[in-house]
Formats: structure tokens, C-alpha cells, sequence
């Protein structure tokens, strides 16, 4: 791990640095309900320390419907317990924090001051080596966060008495320039209901130099509760089928890739939009997934089952990667 860099850092070169990998620097970035590619650079696992910080909000037992429009979900917890217990499995670091009272291993209510300060604290121990990925699931939403201001894609945080007090952006973006090292590995995975799936736009410059890859389900047609959080079930039958076969090294696109061919199966009763993105400097086939849990690790079943659209599709095939059949790359 190295040391603080929320003063001035100096930035070298990047581990997936797209030019150095593959001399081109324009490739596509985003992709949204259709299979991602990368660039055909050999899959680098970072060598340092991984953290994981998990946010999760079911809105439920306090006003939040009322108080900032966001209505209860039901399965929200449950996952990020499931991804937290994910990354203690692969050994990684992890800071947890539910709006469920009495969450074993919580760090309390998810405010956004609690939050962010965590994420400082997390960054200033992030050296270029390591690794850290972020885990929100709840709602998103655009607002503006100024009067007059333009409309900013926001994770709609809350206070403890329900009131809104939304993430934006802007305020991501701000987070990750000034305490995370430059040349450290992020990956966001975020599960929402509303808003577009977006939490910081890769495709600002600022961020051009960075390794940051982001995978996201938006779900805005159904959230009953037979529904809710299909997409998170998938990403962990994936990761239990990785761990099964002894898979020791994937890429973000992998899994992304996996996670949304079983999609196609439930996509007609439960549509949820499926995004990748990455910043212009990272090559994706070279991101390696952060979180390898040991061979035989199984997603603890928490508190719900799977969704009853999922249950035919769960553990459906041996995990097979096929990194030859990704978009023609």
C-alpha cells in the first residue's frame, strides 16, 4: 500500500495504459446492453492491497418515501452483505455500512459525510498497486445540485431521518481526483433503481489517465420483489461458477460479458439496462476483476432467495470465458 495521496501525487504510467498495450487511444469506451470488448492486452492482476467499500440502502423502517421520494426495496441489504461477504472471501479489505439496523459488520447508517470520509481514509492507504472497488445498491436519480445548475446523474443518499442528501457526480469526481491515487485501480459496481447507472463520468478528462472501469444495472420497469436486483444474482452465480472451476484470473469485461448473456434469459419479464464503461487510458482485458473468492466460495443467501424470474437461470453452465469471442476482439 503506499502513502497518502490526497496532496500532490506524481503521476506515472499506468499498468493498462491502452497506448502502451495497444497503441490505440479511442476505442470504444461505453457499452449498454450489448457486449463489451477490450483490446486484446494480457489480463494484470494489481499486485498490492484490495479494498472494498459496500453501500447499500432499502429505504425501509424510516420516512425516506416520503421525505425524499425513494421508496422501500427489498433486496438492496441483502446484496451488499452478499458482496462484502464476497470480498472477505477474497481476502480483500472491507468497510461496509447498511441503513438496516443490527447488520453484523456494519459501520452504521450510510450517511454521505460517513461515506466519503471512509473513502478518504480508504485512499490515503491506496498506493499505484492496489485495488479498490466500490458497491452501491438503492436508488439513483438526476438533480441539480445547485439552483440553476445543470442536471447531475446522483446515488440518492439519505439522512437517518429520510431525507435526501444525493452523491452527485460532480461530487464523485471531486473524491476521486483529490484522494485517490491516480494510477490505482477503481472499479465501481452499482445496482440502481432509477437514474441512468451512471456515478462519475468516465468520460471527463480529468479522469483520462486513470484505470476506472464501471459495470451498472439500472432498473426502472419493474421493483417488485419477485423482480428486484436480478442483475446482482447473476454477477454472484458468476462468481460461484468462477470459483468452481479454480478460475484464478478474469477481466472486468469478462465477467461483465458473462453476467449479461444470462441476462438474455430474464430480460423480456424483467428489464434492467446493462452498462460497461471505462476511462480512455484502460484497456479492460488487462483490468483484472478484483475479487477471486477461493474454489467452492457460494454467495451466502441472505435473507432473500432469488428471483423468481432467476431461479431457472441460476448455475445454468460451466463457467467458460471466452476471451476470443468478445465482440470480434
Amino acid at each position: 500500500m503506499g502513502a497518502s495521496v490526497c496532496s500532490s501525487v506524481d503521476t506515472g504510467p499506468v499498468a493498462c495504459d491502452v497506448g502502451s498495450a495497444c497503441g490505440r487511444r479511442h476505442a470504444q469506451r461505453s457499452y449498454r446492453n450489448k457486449r463489451a470488448a477490450g483490446l486484446g492486452g494480457p489480463i494484470t492482476k494489481a499486485s498490492g492491497h484490495t479494498a472494498c467499500v459496500v453501500i447499500a440502502f432499502d429505504y425501509e423502517g424510516y420516512p425516506a418515501e416520503e421525505l425524499s421520494g425513494c421508496s422501500p426495496l427489498v433486496s438492496s441489504v441483502a446484496h451488499g452483505r452478499r458482496f462484502a461477504d464476497l470480498a472477505g472471501a477474497s481476502r480483500a479489505e472491507v468497510l461496509e455500512f447498511y441503513d438496516a439496523p443490527g447488520i453484523p459488520g456494519s459501520l452504521g447508517f450510510p450517511t454521505k459525510g460517513r461515506t466519503l470520509e471512509a473513502f478518504r481514509r480508504v485512499g490515503e492507504n491506496m498506493g499505484p498497486d492496489d485495488a479498490l472497488v466500490i458497491f452501491f445498491a438503492g436508488h439513483a436519480t438526476q438533480t441539480r445540485m445547485e439552483s440553476g445548475g445543470r442536471l447531475e446523474d446522483a446515488l440518492c443518499y439519505v439522512t437517518q431521518d429520510g431525507s435526501a442528501d444525493f452523491l452527485s457526480e460532480g461530487e464523485v469526481l471531486n473524491l476521486v481526483c483529490s484522494c485517490f491515487h491516480p494510477q490505482m485501480r477503481l472499479l465501481f459496481v452499482t445496482e440502481t433503481c432509477h437514474g441512468s447507472g451512471s456515478c462519475c463520468d468516465l468520460s471527463n478528462g480529468e479522469l483520462a489517465s486513470r484505470p476506472i472501469c464501471h459495470i451498472s444495472a439500472v432498473q426502472d420497469r419493474c421493483i417488485s420483489s419477485q423482480r428486484e436486483g436480478a442483475f446482482a444474482w447473476l454477477l454472484f452465480d458468476t462468481l460461484e461458477r468462477l470459483a468452481r472451476d479454480g478460475q484464478a484470473a478474469v477481466s472486468v469485461v469478462d465477467v461483465f460479458n458473462e453476467c449479461l448473456e444470462g441476462s438474455e434469459e430474464w430480460q423480456d419479464e424483467c428489464w434492467q439496462d446493462l452498462r460497461f464503461e471505462r476511462t480512455e487510458s484502460v484497456d479492460p482485458d488487462m483490468f483484472a476483476w478484483p475479487l477471486v473468492p477461493p474454489r467452492g466460495w457460494e454467495a451466502p443467501r441472505v435473507l432473500t432467495a432469488p428471483p423468481r424470474v432467476l431461479q431457472r437461470s441460476c448455475s445454468r453452465v460451466p463457467l467458460a470465458f471466452r476471451r476470443s469471442l468478445k465482440g470480434g476482439a
